[in-house]
């Protein structure tokens, strides 16, 4: 029979937003056992139980009135408003969430927000969102959404971008059709065509490819 901890940590784990976000060295007890997290730079690696022995009915009770204190002391834990896909974590399959969300690992599939996607790790799949800012990430896919798209250095983007402004210092193999203002900062590359309202070149920045720009009646 599970304790009341261990009852609502399941419950949270099965909520629409179950992301977690863990800390380092966190350690809980359920019903005997001691969880402990085993960590480095941000990236679960693995747990490992260890039964509780010779322990006094004290001494377990003090571990139980511990974990839920330290249950709440994960950032925001879980959040229903952000979802994170931490490092070193491999997602096989589609997301569609209405959380803004955070990926940090790896997709392969498409990602559906209807708020904002920071990518600073890598995804394999189209994407559409609110609005979707790419740092140091890796995109093989298009990028759709109904606001601005910001792409940092050392992104790299193989695939269209369909939004309403793009400001731009990565590098892009793939068309761009944005209905207000472009921005091309002095590290970007791009090779592709651009339709656009209008658009500024930053000194630096290389295009490979035509601009468009139609003539509103």
């Amino acid at each position: 029979m599970k304790t009341a901890v261990e009852h609502n940590y399941f419950d949270d784990l099965m909520s629409d937003s179950a992301w977690i976000r863990f800390k380092t060295k966190t350690k809980m007890f359920f019903g005997g056992y001691e969880m402990k997290e085993i960590r480095g730079n941000h990236q679960m690696k693995k747990y490992e139980s260890q039964e509780i022995l010779s322990s006094s009915s004290d001494e377990i009770e003090s571990n139980v009135n511990a974990s839920k204190t330290l249950a709440p002391d994960f950032e925001r834990f879980p959040n229903r408003e952000e979802a994170c896909i931490p490092k070193d974590t491999i997602i096989e399959g589609s997301i569609s969430t209405k959380a803004n969300l955070l990926i940090d690992g790896f997709v392969r599939g498409n990602v559906v927000s209807e708020n904002n996607i920071t990518i600073t790790g890598k995804v394999e799949g189209n994407i559409q969102a609110k609005s979707i800012h790419v740092n140091k990430g890796t995109i093989d896919g298009h990028l759709n959404c109904i606001g601005g798209v910001q792409v940092s250095e050392m992104s790299i983007i193989n695939g269209n971008i369909d939004s309403q402004s793009l400001e731009f210092n990565g590098e892009i193999k793939g068309d761009m059709k944005i209905s207000k203002t472009v921005t091309l900062k002095s590290g970007a590359f791009v090779d592709g065509n651009i339709i656009t309202k209008s658009i500024n070149m930053q000194e630096g920045a290389v295009l490979r490819g035509n601009v468009e720009m139609p003539i509103e009646n």
